[in-house]
């Protein structure tokens, strides 16, 4: 159970498809099969008091507190809702959060071990029967949450893992896992600043508001939430036209946040405008202003440039020959884009190797294009990573935006030709009751070295099948002939057959000839 993440959205980005909910309970579940148990995990993450999940209530399930010297110890409790005894282990684990806002709950080797000289808890097991309340001290060395960078406050996850004391064999047990996060201030000197990284403007829909979204950096030393926030919107010519407030929301240190404000796409004519946000991390004090293009491009529409690249594939090519490379670039916004393409080729190591040109054209909204580069010099042997990158947008879209994708070509020394034939297929005239022996000859007519196997079936003049003979698996060196074995000993009546061989090789490929004799 311990190790890894369970939980990291840090990449998510200010605008999803559906709406992120930022605070609230957030629920995570995992189920395995193990030992015949189905383990079902549960995370929950609430800024109410108290959180009630899986027959156990927490409370307080977020803690805040700010300790000293003197008193270092802070408390949460866990409560039994259900009806039957359970088993409580509890521990910590790293806290972090997504620009998003998200809780994060780190759960590696590395950050446990940090995290756990920094709190300690005691009881960390025990039993709690139907009805009881345990109380939980989490005592906080200050000395060593000072170590940690930035040293303000100290951060982490207390985890009540609960399972019922008793089980049946062949039962479903359900393990319920709640984490209630710990934001505490230390002792020390406190730095509440913050910088302005990146404005960016969406929208879900025309004719719904536009959302601008401050990416705010907690450049201090602890945990806080910014005074205030505003973003002022000017028409192409500076004239201030709107003025809106931002939410402000709490911010770890060193971490991003993404702070909106929300407009009235109606409130803007067609036009190009810039979104200014200013904030303040504390009363009286602003950070940097930072200022963005943006576009109304029909009546309540905001202007969102966006694009993917999609089937640029790895390729197997032989050395010192051109290559093609080919891609198609999708225009998924509502403008037209002229992308500008570069692609680089790179070995293993990330050494530029080359740069290939590729003639840009112009990408209608909803539609897709190829493009395609050649390398006319070719590559020597070895393995080689492709980079395309593509920019589009322009400034008054708010600014240059890129995609990007790789693609893996390997660079062989020969081009690889699967390919082989029947050289010789002959049953010499027997005396009945004489063996069946084929004169079988296969060459690989290719360049490299393949398996072949197959079966010989014996039919007399009416098709009917009188016999059969296997033909057991050989292997063949490019260019290389061999006779496959095999015979077939039995009576056959005075007449003329025929015999049937069909032969696969080289996995899938299929070779079929026909030889006809006599049994006198």
């Amino acid at each position: 159970m311990k190790g890894g993440y369970w939980w990291n959205l840090n990449r998510q980005p200010p605008f999803p498809t559906k709406l992120t909910k930022i605070g609230g309970i957030m629920m995570k579940v995992k189920e395995r099969v193990f030992m015949g148990v189905v383990l079902c995990v549960m995370i929950f993450y609430s800024a109410s008091i108290s959180l009630r999940a899986g027959g156990i209530t927490v409370s307080p399930s977020l803690i805040t507190e700010t300790v000293t010297e003197e008193n270092n110890c802070i408390f949460t409790k866990i409560t039994n809702t259900a009806d039957h005894d359970k088993k409580v282990l509890v521990y910590t684990a790293g806290l972090s959060m997504a620009i998003t806002g998200s809780t994060i709950i780190r759960e590696s080797g590395t950050e446990q071990e940090i995290i756990r000289k920094v709190f300690s808890l005691y009881p960390s097991e025990f039993i709690l029967r139907p009805g009881e309340t345990q109380e939980v001290e989490i005592k906080i060395n200050i000395g060593r949450a000072r170590e940690i960078e930035p040293s303000g406050g100290a951060y982490g996850v207390v985890i009540f893992e609960t399972q019922p004391v008793k089980e049946k064999g062949g039962m479903v047990a359900v393990v319920t896992r709640v984490a209630a996060p710990i934001w505490v201030e230390i002792p020390g000197p406190k730095k509440r600043s913050g910088r302005i990284i990146d404005v960016i403007a969406g929208q879900e829909k025309s004719g719904e508001k536009i959302k601008i979204a401050t990416v705010f950096k907690n450049t201090g030393n602890v945990h806080f939430v910014p005074q205030s926030g505003t973003v002022i919107i000017r028409d192409k010519s500076g004239l201030e036209v709107k003025r809106i407030s931002i939410k402000p929301n709490l911010v770890m240190p060193g971490l991003e946040r993404y702070m909106y404000g929300y407009l009235d796409s109606g409130d803007l004519p067609i036009g190009k405008y810039s979104a200014e946000s200013v904030m303040q991390p504390v009363e009286g004090i602003n950070t940097n202003a930072l200022s963005k293009i943006f576009s109304i491009i029909s009546p309540g529409a905001l202007a969102q440039p966006k694009a993917n690249i999609s089937i640029f594939s790895d390729i197997n090519v032989v050395q010192k020959k051109p290559i093609v490379f080919s891609f198609l670039f999708t225009n998924t916004g509502n403008v037209q884009l002229d992308p500008k393409i570069n692609l680089e080729i790179r070995d293993l190591g990330n050494k530029l190797i080359a740069t290939v040109s590729i003639i840009s054209k112009e990408v209608n909204v909803g539609s897709s294009e190829e493009f395609q580069g050649i390398w006319e010099k070719g590559l020597p042997t070895g393995d080689y990573q492709v980079i395309v990158s593509a920019e589009y947008s322009k400034p008054e879209f708010g600014g240059i935006k890129k995609a990007v994708a790789t693609a893996r070509v390997m660079v062989i020394e020969k081009e690889l030709v699967l390919g082989g034939e029947i050289s010789s297929f002959t049953i010499d005239s027997i005396k009945s009751g004489e063996a069946v022996v084929p004169q079988l000859f296969f060459k690989n007519t290719g360049n490299t070295e393949f398996s072949v196997e197959g079966l010989i079936e014996l039919k007399n003049s009416a098709g009917k099948a009188v016999g059969q003979i296997p033909i057991n698996k050989i292997k063949l060196a490019e260019r290389e002939e061999k006779r496959l074995g095999g015979s077939w000993n039995g009576t056959l009546p005075t007449g003329l057959y025929k015999a049937v061989v069909t032969l696969i090789y080289g996995g899938d490929k299929i070779a079929i000839g026909e030889a006809s004799f006599l049994v006198k």
